[in-house]
């Protein structure tokens, strides 16, 4: 069996102490409730409009184009370096490039 929770009387005859300060309180937070909202664009908003995000995406992509291009490009001219050090350094093509003078 369930015992009645001793809360329940006490918040259903509570009453608050302090009556509102202004009489047209609830009338004037109404008033405002119906208002109709105003909502500022944001900065960001307002700076980027859809004509002017066309050509942003454009600019974004073939900046990240050439940022691809030029990162490719740097590894492969590291590559190709580090192989070429590693020819010269090794034993075996240094004999084999002694007997096959290059011209």
């Amino acid at each position: 069996m369930k015992t009645p929770d001793p809360l329940g009387p006490l918040l259903s005859r509570w009453q608050p102490d302090v009556a509102p300060a202004d009489p047209s309180f609830a009338a004037e937070v109404w008033r405002r409730i119906d208002q109709p909202v105003h909502v500022r664009p944001s900065p960001l908003a307002r700076l980027i409009r859809f004509p002017a995000a066309l050509p942003l995406a454009a600019g974004l992509a073939i900046m990240c184009g050439v940022v691809t291009a030029v990162s490719v490009n740097r590894a492969e001219h590291r590559a190709t370096l580090a192989a070429a050090y590693a020819r010269s350094i090794d034993p075996l093509q240094l004999v084999g490039a002694m007997h096959h003078p290059q011209p």
